[in-house]
């Protein structure tokens, strides 16, 4: 009688044990949101959550690029929108006004020296720098500015000849005029980028989402498996209620009240 009733004992405390690892257990795994909280949980899950997270890195890696990619886009965008604005009104309208009879010869001066000015803003623009200094237009060479200063302008000279002046405002004229449809090409280019840019990052989020999905099923986080978890919680909370009545009740026994 004795040896049965200390092995009933040794059966409760062990029984009582039992589950209250399995009662902490689930409660971390519910605390984590997670069925998976070491790789021997399960092997195969394990390898596939570390491989879904590999994959997923590298989506959210590529996300970052082309979310910096597309900024430096829009940031060249704005620039060019600002070039073209000086080319397309602000130059192309002095150089109208300096062909005009009703200019003196000191209007025309003043006039060079506003197109100096102009000319100097799109050799700024040309020049502009990225927020790490770098200059945008510069292609691989970003360390150095891709365009130098050089050049004068006929309209600022002191003594004017009027028909050197015309063949120049002919000249820059059509050079203007080459010039604006060499913007609205990069524009178009750019504007063709931007669109690539965005019709990427609408499959990458998808490609995103779903192997967010990916993981989460491979470490037990998704709503199904929480719920589970719940009830698992309830029956080994149940189960260890039924295991310490049963402790408790062994401990009443003759043999251990002797």
């Amino acid at each position: 009688m004795r040896l049965s009733t200390l092995y009933m004992y040794q059966q409760s405390a062990q029984s009582m044990s039992a589950r209250m690892s399995q009662s902490n257990e689930t409660y971390l795994r519910m605390s984590a949101g997670k069925t998976l909280l070491k790789a021997s949980d399960d092997p195969a899950a394990a390898t596939d959550a570390v491989k879904y997270k590999d994959a997923l890195a590298k989506l959210e890696l590529y996300s970052d690029v082309r979310s910096r990619a597309r900024g430096a886009l829009e940031h060249e965008d704005n620039i060019l929108n600002g070039a073209g604005n000086l080319l397309t009104t602000t130059l192309k309208e002095k150089l109208v006004a300096a062909g005009s009879d009703a200019y003196s010869d000191a209007d025309r001066n003043a006039l060079g020296k506003e197109i100096e000015g102009i000319r100097q803003n799109l050799l700024d623009l040309a020049n502009s720098r990225d927020g790490n200094g770098r200059y945008i237009f510069g292609g691989f060479q970003t360390a150095k500015p891709p365009y130098l200063e050089d050049g004068t302008y006929e309209l600022s000279k002191e003594d004017i000849d009027y028909d050197a002046m015309k063949a120049a405002l002919s000249a820059a004229s059509q050079a203007v005029d080459a010039g604006i449809d060499r913007l609205g090409k990069a524009q178009a280019e750019l504007g063709t980028n931007l669109q690539q840019l965005e019709a990427l990052d609408m499959s990458g989020d998808v490609m995103i989402i779903d192997m967010k999905v990916k993981v989460d099923t491979a470490i037990g986080a998704d709503t199904g498996v929480l719920v589970s978890l719940m009830a698992e919680s309830q029956m080994s909370e149940l189960a260890l209620n039924a295991s310490m009545y049963v402790y408790k009740s062994m401990q009443k026994m003759n043999l251990f009240n002797s």
